[in-house]
């Protein structure tokens, strides 16, 4: 949990895994075109560049 989000609102925060994230943009019928990850303090997180089949 991360506290004072947004004028002190607690937020919890979730995702999945890269391969994860890529298998439910592909089950939903789009190509993935390009993949960044994208630094944030120590870690990071994927950017995915999709479009229609």
């Amino acid at each position: 949990m991360r506290t004072g989000w947004a004028a002190g609102t607690p937020m919890w925060w979730s995702h999945a895994d890269v391969a994860t994230n890529r298998r439910w943009i592909t089950q939903a019928g789009l190509v993935v075109e390009q993949e960044e990850f994208v630094p944030e303090g120590e870690n990071g997180h994927a950017l995915f560049w999709a479009r229609r089949r």
